[in-house]
């Protein structure tokens, strides 16, 4: 005896109603300026999970981030 399954249902899916996590916006991110963090000097240090990082100005204008 020959045993068959049942084809599977197709389903019309509107695509105007399927969304992506990337279709959503990004919530706004803190944002500082480089003298908000340097101040009037031209380094800072950012502690970041302990460790302590330099963030400085070059001559140049430049930033640097080190440990």
């Amino acid at each position: 005896m020959l045993h068959t399954h049942p084809e599977p249902e197709l389903i019309a899916v509107d695509q105007a109603c399927l969304t992506s996590t990337n279709d959503l916006p990004e919530p706004p991110r803190p944002q500082w300026t480089s003298d908000e963090l340097l101040g009037a000097g031209d380094e800072a240090h950012i502690v970041h999970r302990g460790d302590v990082y330099r963030l400085r100005r070059t001559l140049t204008g430049k930033l640097i981030l080190t440990k």
